[in-house]
């Protein structure tokens, strides 16, 4: 109590404001300026007592001005600082002379004021009556220059670790300034490297100069860029994408200061880009179909294969959702989803109906694709075309039983021929020594006669088999097939019609007449048995034709809807010949036709579909033995109740055509 009675006599007994400062040769508006003044004031004598402060160090030294006054500087800041002040304050005393600038700065209550100047208070005889120090508060500049230091280092530290490339270049193209991820990219070691870079360095890193101008010009026009992308090259010569933001800073007449912005390293995606389109021009270009589909089984992509795979003439683009899914729907089965359902793959052959109506037989596969997780997020399917294959493993099959067959044939043929040779020499040795009258004379005859025919027989296996030998010399095919015609037109049928188309141009090749005229006997022996009783249209036609990979002569083999007109198909299935230019002899009847079953079979040795009796099934046995001995290939096509056509390809004698005068 009588500490606040004390302190409560010292504030009553102070001077106030207006007294200190009339004392001090101040007062009326002062007292005012004191009130509202933002600077912190402080009014010392020589002694150092405070005789006036403003209302900003009353403010921070949280006490009222009565407390203030007539109290030693040195009670409120650090005395080390208040010996500093006070020396100040001590040379304006003893000078006269204010100072400017004191450049202190001190600690006051609960912040620092810096001391901006110091000058003298003279009094009505014109000394030095006390001195004003005013200062500001420099808790707010503090806060600005860390905060500024704050955002600087920020700034500074986003500049140095930005994955991303920073720059800033003159109109020249020097570089002012870059962060290391942009030396980084240009395959610098540090950004000084780079900065050192003498003259234009965007004409010296870009790979097309055309790219160069390009990003000039539209920084010219709109004054930014963005997302430029252009290949760049590296210091060590590498070539690299970049993708560039920039800006042109302009100065206040208009001209440019600076180019600044942003370039990032984008070749990792050019590169991923350019794996993409090749996956996709791979998928799209493929030879098999492929088609994407979801969890649900629903259709979501069919590549151009998938789409004449399954005889879809606009192509899965040119379709709709609808209908890709119909295209698709045959090869998910029941069980092949029920598979599909449990995360399992799928494959297996399934046989398949086009549009027009013409069967297929596919191989399809069809594999889950996982997500991240391992949970099957879509499955693709992919589908081959395995028609052709088939029916060239049917062929190849058929084929190696041809040649187990002949084999076999050829063998038993020499050894019959063998027992042959006794029965008949034997015989005629004892006809010889009979008379024409003995009776037995007329059985003798019939064993040399069965003989005979055994010996024909034995003839036509040895044939099949390719093991009689033949001599092949220059034959030109146009005479012998027009007189073969004109033979047969007299062994045919009334009522079977024989046309002819044989081409003028002379196709000479090497094999035996007789052979080849028995290839032609038998052919159209045949083809009028298979019109009987009805009779019906035999045509025989000769032409020339390339075999290069599935086309006729001077180019593809065309189309037809009539699987027994033109030669396409039967040039398109001799894929066994060695390329080059062939005789085709064809041999086309309007007769009852063949369903596959027989078509495999027809060129078995003993294999007839006529009566007993009324053949020996040797003779397209025989044709095909000649033809493969000619080294050609004989194809036949058919479709029941319409007819069969047969096409025999004789290689022409090396490439030459013989232009001769043909027989009239």
């Amino acid at each position: 109590m009588v500490a606040d009675k004390e302190n409560t006599t010292e504030k009553m007994a102070a001077p106030s404001r207006g007294e200190t400062l009339m004392a001090a040769g101040l007062g009326g508006l002062h007292q005012v300026f004191f009130e509202h003044a933002l600077s912190a004031i402080l009014v010392l004598s020589r002694e150092g007592l405070v005789l006036d402060v403003s209302r900003v160090v009353v403010e921070k030294l949280g006490m009222p001005l009565t407390a203030i006054r007539r109290r030693h500087v040195g009670e409120f800041m650090p005395e080390r600082e208040a010996r500093a002040l006070l020396r100040q304050v001590d040379r304006v005393f003893r000078g006269g002379a204010a100072i400017r600038n004191a450049g202190m700065v001190v600690s006051l209550g609960r912040g620092e004021i810096s001391v901006a100047s110091i000058f003298p208070l003279p009094g009505e005889d014109g000394s030095v009556q006390a001195v004003c120090a005013m200062a500001s508060d420099i808790a707010e500049r503090r806060a600005a220059e860390e905060a500024l230091r704050q955002s600087e280092e920020k700034y500074r530290s986003i500049f140095e670790n930005s994955a991303e490339g920073i720059f800033q270049f003159y109109p020249d193209g020097r570089i002012i300034e870059c962060n290391p991820a942009m030396a980084r990219i240009l395959g610098y070691a540090s950004p000084a490297e780079l900065i050192a870079e003498e003259g234009d360095i965007l004409r010296r890193i870009h790979v097309q100069q055309e790219a160069r101008l390009e990003f000039l010009r539209t920084l010219a026009k709109n004054g930014r860029v963005f997302d430029f992308e252009a290949q760049v090259y590296r210091r060590d010569g590498r070539r690299v994408w970049i993708s560039t933001n920039a800006l042109a800073v302009m100065g206040p007449d208009g001209k440019l200061l600076r180019v600044e912005g942003a370039a990032r390293d984008i070749t990792a995606r050019k590169r991923a880009e350019e794996e993409r389109m090749l996956l996709v021009a791979a998928v799209e270009q493929a030879a098999e179909g492929m088609v994407i589909i979801g969890r649900d089984f629903r259709a979501q992509y069919a590549n151009p294969a998938f789409a004449r795979i399954v005889g879809s003439g606009l192509g899965m683009a040119g379709v709709g959702a609808d209908e890709l899914q119909r295209s698709v729907d045959p090869f998910l089965t029941d069980s092949v989803r029920g598979i599909l359902a449990l995360g399992l793959k799928w494959s297996g052959r399934a046989r398949q109906t086009r549009r027009d109506g013409s069967q297929y037989v596919a191989e399809v596969l069809i594999t889950p694709i996982r997500d991240e997780t391992a949970r099957v997020c879509n499955h693709v399917v992919l589908v081959r075309d395995v028609t052709h294959e088939i029916r060239l493993e049917r062929r190849l099959r058929q084929a190696e039983k041809l040649e187990a067959i002949g084999v076999l044939a050829g063998g038993i043929a020499h050894d019959f021929n063998n027992i042959l040779t006794p029965i008949l020499l034997n015989t005629e040795v004892a006809l010889s020594d009979l008379d024409a009258d003995h009776p037995l004379r007329r059985p003798l005859t019939d064993v040399v006669d069965a003989a005979e025919r055994a010996r024909d027989l034995v003839k036509q296996i040895l044939v099949f088999s390719r093991r009689e030998d033949a001599v092949k010399n220059l034959l030109i095919l146009n005479p012998l097939v027009k007189e073969t015609v004109k033979i047969m037109r007299g062994l045919t049928p009334a009522n079977v019609t024989m046309e002819a188309d044989i081409s003028e141009r002379g196709m000479a090749i090497r094999a035996d007449p007789a052979q080849v005229h028995q290839v032609l006997v038998n052919l159209c022996m045949n083809a009028a048995h298979a019109m009987t009783p009805d009779g019906g249209e035999l045509a025989v036609a000769l032409e020339v034709v390339g075999i290069d990979g599935g086309g006729a002569e001077g180019g593809s083999a065309p189309e037809t809807t009539d699987p027994l007109s033109g030669l396409g198909e039967s040039v398109r299935s001799v894929l066994d010949l060695t390329p080059g230019r062939y005789a085709a002899l064809s041999v086309r009847d309007t007769g009852h036709g063949m369903d596959r079953t027989i078509m495999e079979r027809i060129f078995e040795p003993f294999f007839t579909t006529k009566p007993p009796g009324q053949g020996t099934g040797m003779g397209l046995a025989a044709v095909h033995g000649i033809v493969k001995a000619c080294g050609g290939a004989v194809t036949v096509r058919s479709v029941p109740g319409r007819g069969s056509v047969f096409v025999v390809f004789f290689p022409l004698a090396g490439d030459a055509e013989a232009q001769v005068e043909q027989p009239r």
